[in-house]
């Protein structure tokens, strides 16, 4: 696998489809344990990939579709209100949810590979033993994120649904 530096903050990744690790520069050229925490996270994917880790493999089928569904969702969905057709809508309403479930398959799959992260760097010799919590710090703060992302793409998917459930029932209309 090759392993490359690249520009921006926060851009570390594996490509799948390249079949190659980029790190951040400030993770690339930085021999700190939150560094190694992050690039070690970052080749725990690669190692799913390897492995045809099913939820990875989910996650990275659903991309386009998912892409393509944030773009025509907001669309669809405004079409519908303006159209007074709730067919429209509910079809926005259900593009929406392509982002729900792009989020809830994120979940396994960020976990797992934090928890590949942590074996390998200890049993690696990476890191010793008393230096797992500052990975773990890491690790946990990065998970959280995709929580807090999947919290939120819940939340915005519910907002759609119970506002066309709301007009249902004969509430006033979203002007």
């Amino acid at each position: 696998m090759k392993v490359e530096s690249t520009d921006g903050v926060l851009s570390d990744h594996y490509d799948p489809r390249a079949k190659v690790l980029r790190l951040s520069q400030q993770v690339y050229y930085t021999p700190s344990v939150a560094a190694a925490g992050i690039a070690a996270h970052e080749t725990g994917h690669a190692l799913q990939d390897a492995e045809d880790y099913f939820p990875m493999e989910a996650r990275t089928y659903i991309v386009p579709v998912v892409q393509l569904a944030s773009q025509i969702a907001p669309w669809a969905f405004v079409a519908g209100l303006m159209l007074n057709s709730s067919a429209l809508t509910w079809a926005g309403v259900m593009l929406f949810g392509s982002s729900f479930l792009f989020a809830l398959l994120t979940l396994p799959v960020e976990f797992d590979a934090s928890a590949r992260a942590k074996a390998l760097l200890v049993s690696h010799g990476i890191i010793g033993p008393d230096q797992i919590g500052g990975v773990d710090k890491v690790l946990d703060a990065a998970a959280w994120t995709y929580v807090a992302a999947a919290v939120s793409a819940v939340g915005v998917w519910l907002f759609y649904v119970f506002m066309m459930l709301a007009r249902g029932r004969g509430a006033p209309a979203v002007r």
